[in-house]
């Protein structure tokens, strides 16, 4: 294990022991599958192991994250070759040496694996008795839905998200049918500025009519939901005992007012709370009456009661407040700028500096600099590299 990667488990552990004490129960989640290393991901699953912990990662979101999915894991095997999910030797100087020294001795069988085989080789995707949940799985093929499957791992479809940094559909019915379940998620507030859930109850039925024009293989209302809360409650190792109303099970339930205008007039309730507004809010409009989690009542009359929602409003004014310059410049002199720095750097406005590096690496992945005759070049070039690591 590399320093790096001892530090980081052993830092975790000491978090799992210091909460463990004090009976809050914890997930372990390394940030994006192919930013761990091996040594990382293998720490991180012996600690699982040993807690009982359930695991998450951010998996497959972008386009740009498969591409480097299969530059960095397509020596591996995929799962379904002999000896199943294993490490292949990595190409002479690649930087993964280290990845591959552990198979080294080990016959040669045909490489192609991603992200996902990764995960499973180091023993984090499938961790006996714990869940591992894994957000956004937009740019799968039909080799990973079947692993994420076999390890029992549940897919946390994070639509608005998605839509909003133009990351791709994720094939929720594909999943579906190869068996692996699947929840709902907001991502954080960095890549979903609304956060709210009712908005991707809605935009989980309504995009899966971009992947098909067959309105059967549509997610309908009631599946959107069953999502939410029993594919929810698989997501966080609550199954069986989550996500349903039964005796027993874990008493976290909301309740919405029926007679709220944005839930009128009456018809199918579960139609009016997944593809209607419940959350629209004035006169009448908002729909959500109660909430209690783990018997514990959190929302009366719409209202949060953990929360005092006056003083937050001011603390966040301030806050916005604070963050202006002494002397902001009018808004017609800041217009004229942004139109002059607009014009210098080609007719789009230039990213800080910070984030110039990043934003030519991605623009180069995405050949949006280049001309179209070259960007369909390379696109077709992606198209045939994809093809021969995932065997499509």
């Amino acid at each position: 294990m590399d320093h790096v990667a001892l530090q980081s488990v052993a830092d975790a552990e000491a978090v799992m022991e210091a909460y463990r004490a004090v009976g809050v129960r914890l997930f372990l989640a390394p940030m994006l599958s192919d930013d761990c290393s091996e040594a990382l991901l293998r720490g991180a699953a012996d600690i699982r192991a040993r807690y009982g912990l359930a695991g998450h990662v951010h998996l497959l979101e972008s386009r740009g994250q498969a591409l480097e999915s299969a530059r960095r894991f397509g020596h591996l095997n995929p799962r379904g070759a002999v000896g199943g999910a294993s490490f292949c030797p990595p190409p002479a100087g690649s930087h993964d040496d280290q990845v591959g020294s552990a198979a080294a001795a080990a016959p040669a069988r045909v490489p192609g694996g991603t992200a996902v085989d990764f995960l499973d080789a180091t023993g984090f995707l499938a961790v006996p008795g714990t869940v591992t949940s894994v957000a956004h799985a937009v740019w799968l093929n039909d080799a990973d839905r079947a692993t994420l499957a076999a390890a029992g791992a549940v897919a946390v479809h994070a639509p608005a998200s998605n839509l909003r940094l133009g990351s791709g559909v994720c094939a929720v019915r594909d999943l579906a049918a190869a068996g692996v379940g699947v929840a709902l998620g907001v991502d954080g507030a960095a890549s979903n500025d609304g956060q709210d859930f009712t908005e991707t109850l809605k935009l989980s039925a309504l995009l899966s009519t971009l992947v098909t024009p067959d309105y059967r293989q549509w997610v309908t209302p009631r599946q959107a939901l069953a999502m939410a809360t029993v594919g929810g409650a698989a997501a966080v190792g609550l199954a069986p005992r989550g996500g349903v109303i039964a005796p027993g099970a874990v008493a976290d339930v909301c309740i919405w007012d029926l007679t709220a205008l944005s839930m009128l007039p009456r018809g199918d309730p579960v139609s009016s709370l997944v593809l209607g507004r419940p959350q629209g809010g004035g006169a009448g409009g908002a729909a959500l009456a109660a909430v209690w989690v783990r018997g514990r009542r959190l929302v009366a009359g719409g209202v949060p009661l953990t929360v005092d929602v006056q003083r937050l409003r001011r603390q966040l004014w301030a806050v916005f407040a604070k963050q202006q310059p002494a002397e902001a410049p009018s808004a017609a002199a800041a217009a004229a700028a942004a139109a002059a720095m607009t014009t210098a750097a080609g007719g789009r406005a230039p990213a800080p500096a910070f984030h110039v590096a990043a934003e030519n690496e991605y623009r180069a992945a995405l050949a949006l600099d280049e001309a179209d005759s070259r960007r369909a070049e390379l696109a077709a070039s992606q198209h045939r590299a994809f093809s021969q690591v995932w065997g499509q």
